[in-house]
């Protein structure tokens, strides 16, 4: 009995290393990382130990096994695969094996009809009938089952493995004959196909809110709904979404990035206001209600210059719907742009952490574990922090390690960072805007002073670092990141 096997190769693994290219003159050296990769396709091979399967001493009225054949199948594929098995000729060289059955090689009409698909038989029990049975190790057998023609949807499913390697079955049929059959050569074609599995479809945070079971306000998930279990079921590194402020009803784009965490895209908008609704823990990155303390400052706006710059109370300041366009010659917003580079309110550190007032934080590397983003979410950590949830683990995962220059694409306000050089707010004027961008820690360096993340633009290049020259007075911007 003649069969064959298809065998094909569908995906690739992709593998990245990092090349130094180191030039230098007498006054300047600089070093660029170049990302180098090459493709590693996937292979698979399915080998059969025989080249026919047999059925020698089947005798009217009674049944008999074919002679055994070993299925063999390796693939590299790291996501596995599926070895599955039809009936007929699906070559169509051979129109008259065009259905399930054994057919009479002279005499048509004459055929041993296949059992059904999702038979599990011990024996065959009708007469004039076929299936096939397999076996791991060659000793216990399944019951017998059918296969299903050539132009079904989907094979029957033999063996499956979820990772690159080799596996191996034992493979036979069986038929039983009447005693009026006549007798003869019957003949078909089994197909096995080796099938590389999909790599698996990426989770994003939506499909993550969802899995979790979680709720839509207006339409979008919520900020404060985030938490660990939702972040670390995610795996579309990168991937953009946008979720609410259940506080004011902002949305921000978030994405979890290279360092494992889920982080804000876009900088903070939120307006602290004096009287307005209570910020408290269930809302708030807060342990308790901040508001109960009645020390709120408004959030200053475009036509209030009364900011304080020598205030330990908190305060913030709403330039209105900004934007920084992105270009660097450009120092002045422009009222228009991806929402990703929307500059938000200015906080000074007092405000950035919930505090009525930081004055008494003067030890460096102190941490302040809470902060006016949202409940489920946290200042970064800065300063000597070079580990994950700081600053400065995420910016080494994109190439900026220890203040490196990068002196092309990809730049911290780009895809997937996006943070905006909008540099700080004083009082009265914007410093840098275009330049410089500022974004509050959780970190405490001196007295009056607390630890950022600088991301800036000299004439030489662009690097992001920890910055431990900003005094916590100064207005600057705030980015979230998941706890």
């Amino acid at each position: 009995m003649k069969r064959h096997a298809t065998i094909f190769s569908l995906f690739t693994t992709s593998f990245l290393a990092s090349v130094s290219l180191t030039s230098s003159t007498s006054a300047l050296t600089y070093q660029q990382d170049i990302p180098v990769s090459f493709t590693f396709n996937s292979s698979v091979v399915l080998t059969l130990s025989s080249a026919d399967l047999n059925i020698y001493n089947l005798s009217p009225g009674t049944s008999s096994d074919s002679n055994i054949i070993r299925v063999t199948a390796t693939s590299n594929n790291s996501t596995g695969y599926v070895i599955t098995a039809t009936v007929g000729d699906n070559t169509h060289s051979n129109p008259s094996y065009s259905n399930t059955s054994l057919n009479h090689i002279s005499n048509t009409g004459n055929i041993f009809s296949s059992i059904a698909t999702n038979a599990d038989l011990a024996s065959l029990t009708n007469d004039n009938t076929w299936g096939y049975a397999i076996s791991d190790n060659g000793s216990i057998w399944s019951n017998y089952s059918g296969l299903p023609l050539y132009t079904a949807e989907s094979g029957k499913t033999l063996k499956e493995l979820n990772t690159n390697g080799t596996t191996s079955f034992d493979f036979k049929i069986a038929a039983k004959a009447s005693s009026s059959q006549p007798s003869g050569e019957y003949r078909n074609v089994i197909n096995f196909t080796l099938t590389s599995n999909a790599a698996p479809t990426p989770v994003t945070i939506d499909d993550a809110y969802a899995a979790a079971g979680k709720t839509k306000l207006n339409g979008y998930y919520k900020m404060q709904d985030m938490n660990s279990t939702i972040c670390s079921g995610v795996d579309a590194i990168g991937e953009q979404a946008q979720l609410i402020d259940s506080r004011d009803n902002k949305v921000y784009y978030v994405a979890k990035l290279a360092d494992g965490n889920c982080w804000m895209t876009q900088n903070l908008d939120f307006d602290i206001i004096n009287g307005g609704s209570a910020i408290n823990s269930a809302n708030t990155d807060v342990p308790s209600n901040w508001a109960d303390g009645g020390y709120l400052t408004n959030t200053y706006t475009a036509n209030d210059t009364t900011w304080n710059s020598y205030s330990d109370q908190p305060e913030s300041y709403d330039i209105g719907n900004l934007y920084w366009s992105g270009t660097i010659e450009d120092e002045t917003p422009v009222s228009s742009g991806n929402a990703h580079y929307h500059l938000g309110n200015y906080y000074n550190w007092t405000a950035a952490v919930a505090m009525a007032d930081s004055s008494s934080y003067t030890t460096d590397g102190t941490n302040v574990n809470q902060s006016i983003c949202p409940a489920g979410w946290t200042l970064p950590k800065s300063g000597s922090n070079t580990g994950s949830g700081s600053f400065q683990y995420l910016v080494n995962q994109y190439g900026w390690d220890d203040g490196t220059y990068m002196m092309e694409d990809p730049y911290p306000w780009e895809f997937p960072l996006y943070f905006p050089l909008g540099a700080m707010w004083g009082g009265e004027w914007y410093d840098d805007i275009g330049w410089n961008g500022y974004f509050w820690s959780s970190m405490v360096r001196a007295t009056r002073y607390s630890w950022d993340l600088l991301v800036t633009v000299p004439s030489w290049g662009a690097t992001a670092f920890p910055d431990d020259n900003r005094v916590r007075t100064d207005g600057i911007s705030v980015r979230c990141m998941a706890r």
